[in-house]
């Protein structure tokens, strides 16, 4: 959506920058850079937690821990929502803090700028919210 939406943001006269997450280089189909070119993209990089996965370990359980799934996929290094523990959903919000200040700051409007974020972000802290209120009543 935002791959489509963006380019008319910018054609309105709107100013836009956008924070995703990345897997690979220039050419893989990951890239965020090329996926969203001509845009500018401050990436957070998901390649060292994709590694992490490749070699046995947890992608969740890295500085930068890949986005979860909205799934439960058998096998797949991206886990649910609902499997994250409070550590887990502290370094998502580690991660992409770390990547929105790093871009306010570089648009020089730290910390006066207003940042909207895509509506997942949102979602993933409205989602941990009900997860800890439902484990107060579970048994």
């Amino acid at each position: 959506m935002v791959r489509y939406l963006a380019p008319e943001i910018v054609a309105a006269g709107w100013q836009l920058s956008l924070v995703s997450g990345s897997v690979g280089a220039t050419g893989d189909l990951g890239y965020a850079p090329e996926f969203f070119s001509p845009l500018p993209v401050t990436v957070v990089d998901y390649t060292p937690a994709m590694d992490v996965w490749r070699s046995g370990g947890d992608p969740f359980f890295v500085a930068v821990p890949l986005q979860p799934s909205f799934e439960d996929r058998r096998g797949a290094p991206d886990r649910v929502f609902a499997s994250l523990d409070d550590a887990d959903f502290e370094r998502q919000v580690s991660a992409w803090s770390h990547a929105v200040r790093a871009l306010a700051w570089r648009r020089r409007c730290w910390p006066t700028c207003t940042t909207r974020l895509y509506l997942r972000v949102a979602f993933t802290i409205a989602l941990h919210s009900a997860m800890q209120f439902a484990r107060g009543f579970s048994t």
